[in-house]
C-alpha cells in the first residue's frame, strides 16, 4: 500500500499532466482554426477576384467586339455621307446607298441589343443613327444635285452626333474598365491585408500559447521538484520513525518481555515441592508484567482504543500513560466535533 503523501503527490501529478495536455491541445486547436479560417477567407477572396477578372475580360472582349463593328459601321455612314454631300462626286447610287442604310441600320440595331443584354444602354446611338439614315434618305428622296449648303451642314451635323456618341461609349468602355480594374486592385488588397492580419494573429497566437507552455511546464517543474523533495523528506521522516519505533519495540522486546520471561524459567526451574507456593506467586507476578508489557507494545503500535473510540480517546490515553510513566502533571484538552473519517 503507498502511502498518503505518494499517493496524493501521483494524484497532483496526474492532474498536472492532464492540464498542460488540454491548453496544449486548446492552443493548438485555436491556431489551426484561425489557420482553417485564413485558408477559407484566401480562398473565398481569390475565387472572387478570378470571377471578377473573368467577367471583366469576358465584358472587355464583347465591348471591343461592338465597339470594332460600330466602328465599322461609322466608317460606312462616313462614306455614304461623302458620296452624298460631295458636290464635285458622280451622281450617287440611290439603290446602293439605300441598301447601305439598311445594312447600317440593322446591324446597329443588333449591336445595340446585344448590348443592352450585357447591361449597356446604346439607346442614344440607335438614335441618332437612325436620325442619320433618316435624313439621307429625305435628301435622297428629294433628288436634288447638288445638295445646297443648309442641307449639308445639317448631314454633318447629324453625322458628327453619331460619332460623338461613339467616342462617348469608348470613354465610357474606358472607364468601366478602369472602375473594375480598381476594383479588381482593392480586392487583392483586402485579400493581402486580411490574410496578413490572419497570419500574424496565428502566429501570435502560438508565440503566446508556446510562451504560456514555457512558462506553466517549468512551473510545474519546479512544483514537481518542490514535491519530489518533499516526498523524499516525509520518506526518511517516515523510514526514521520506523527504525525508531523498530529500535523501540526490540529494546522493550529484549529489556522487559524478554527479562520477565527470562526470571520466570529460571524460578520454574529452580521450582522445588517445598517452595511451590512462594514461586508461584512470583512467577505469576513475572507473567502478568510480561503480559502488561505486551499490551503496552501494542497500545504503543496501534492502540485499540483509537480504533474503538477515535482520536480524541487515543490521545488522551496516551497521555495518561505518559504521566504514569513520568510522574508528571499533563493535562489534555481536545474541542473536536468528533470521531474522524478515515
Amino acid at each position: 500500500m503507498q502511502p498518503p503523501t505518494e499517493s496524493r503527490l501521483q494524484s497532483v501529478l496526474k492532474m498536472r499532466e492532464r492540464t498542460v495536455l488540454r491548453v496544449l491541445g486548446l492552443g493548438f486547436l485555436m491556431v489551426m482554426l484561425l489557420l482553417g479560417v485564413a485558408g477559407l477567407i484566401a480562398a473565398r477572396d481569390s475565387s472572387a477576384i478570378r470571377r471578377d477578372a473573368g467577367q471583366l475580360a469576358s465584358e472587355q472582349l464583347l465591348m471591343a467586339r461592338l465597339l470594332h463593328e460600330v466602328m465599322a459601321e461609322q466608317n460606312a455612314l462616313t462614306q455614304v455621307l461623302h458620296r452624298v454631300a460631295d458636290p464635285s462626286a458622280a451622281p450617287p447610287d440611290r439603290v446602293a446607298i439605300l441598301a447601305e442604310l439598311e445594312a447600317a441600320d440593322a446591324a446597329v440595331h443588333s449591336l445595340t441589343q446585344e448590348a443592352m443584354a450585357e447591361g449597356r444602354d446604346w439607346g442614344e446611338l440607335h438614335d441618332e443613327v437612325e436620325r442619320f439614315t433618316t435624313q439621307v434618305r429625305q435628301f435622297l428622296d428629294r433628288k436634288k444635285q447638288p445638295p445646297d449648303l443648309e442641307e449639308t451642314r445639317s448631314l454633318f451635323l447629324r453625322h458628327t452626333a453619331v460619332v460623338q456618341r461613339v467616342d462617348g461609349l469608348l470613354e465610357e468602355s474606358s472607364e468601366r474598365l478602369s472602375g473594375a480594374n480598381g476594383l479588381l486592385e482593392s480586392e487583392s488588397r483586402k485579400l493581402e491585408r486580411e490574410s496578413s492580419l490572419l497570419l500574424g494573429a496565428c502566429l501570435l497566437l502560438a508565440l503566446a500559447c508556446a510562451v504560456g507552455t514555457i512558462i506553466f511546464a517549468a512551473r510545474s517543474i519546479r512544483h514537481i521538484e518542490w514535491q519530489a523533495e518533499e516526498l523524499n523528506r516525509v520518506s526518511w521522516q517516515m523510514l526514521q520513525s520506523q527504525e525508531v519505533a523498530a529500535r523501540r519495540f526490540s529494546h522493550e522486546l529484549h529489556d522487559e518481555l524478554g527479562q520477565s520471561l527470562a526470571a520466570a524459567r529460571a524460578s520454574l526451574s529452580k521450582l522445588g515441592v517445598a517452595d511451590l507456593e512462594p514461586s508461584r506467586a512470583d512467577c505469576l507476578h513475572l507473567i502478568d508484567g510480561a503480559i502488561s508489557n505486551v499490551r503496552e507494545l501494542s497500545q504503543l503500535l496501534r492502540p485499540v482504543i483509537l480504533d474503538d473510540f477515535g482520536l480524541e480517546a487515543g490521545l488522551g490515553f496516551l497521555t495518561d500513560k505518559f504521566a504514569q510513566r513520568t510522574r508528571l502533571a499533563v493535562a489534555f484538552e481536545a474541542d473536536a466535533p468528533g470521531r474522524f473519517h478515515e
